[in-house]
């Protein structure tokens, strides 16, 4: 039975062995969150799920929809995280070792569903008439979530360095990366109302 805790827990851990690549594996990690994001959209857009909400448009139903759903995966590989980070860890004999990515998936899963709305102020400043929808899209949600995500997790201002250092365990591999994707968040909104003036 330990053997099949052992498997699953590095499965969770290292997202499907993408913590075993030996370059960067953190930044694999952050990039695997994309896919994961993309694939609760797609099934919540061509399943036509909505939560209805009376008096919204189809568009809003829909935005509030993906929303909860993404903040929903996000709470439970939160969770899924922490317990089996814990498993691997004690079984490792060692505290955070870099092939655990799961902690990144979520910071930038967590980056990405915080920065969602940053689009819809593009979209009404001038830059929304002086650029292509494919180039602001590929901007607000990919380029900037991804790179201040990973600026954060890698430079750890404080108090992200203080929750890598003294929070230890499941909880503290998670929670620095939840940080850094609040303060990547708040980075990400910042440059936007700065540009747009």
């Amino acid at each position: 039975m330990s053997k099949y805790k052992n498997i699953l827990s590095e499965l969770i851990v290292t997202c499907f062995f993408i913590g075993k690549i030996k370059f960067a594996p953190g930044t694999w990690g952050s990039l695997f969150a994309f896919p994961v994001i993309y694939m609760i959209d797609y099934v919540i857009v061509k399943g036509a799920f909505l939560i209805p909400i009376e008096g919204w448009s189809y568009v809003e139903q829909r935005f509030v929809t993906i929303f909860v759903a993404t903040f929903s995966a996000i709470a439970f590989l939160s969770i899924i995280g922490v317990i089996a980070s814990n498993y691997y860890m004690k079984q490792k004999g060692s505290h955070d070792p870099s092939e655990i990515v799961i902690d990144e998936v979520v910071g930038q899963m967590l980056t990405s569903a915080l920065t969602m709305l940053s689009i819809v102020f593009v979209y009404n400043s001038e830059l929304g008439q002086h650029y292509k929808s494919w180039v602001i899209d590929l901007v607000c949600f990919f380029v900037l979530p991804f790179v201040l995500f990973r600026a954060c997790d890698i430079i750890k201002p404080w108090p992200i360095k203080w929750m890598d250092k003294n929070i230890k365990g499941g909880i503290g591999v998670m929670l620095d990366d939840i940080a850094a994707a609040f303060m990547a968040s708040v980075l990400q909104y910042a440059i936007i109302f700065a540009v747009i003036g």
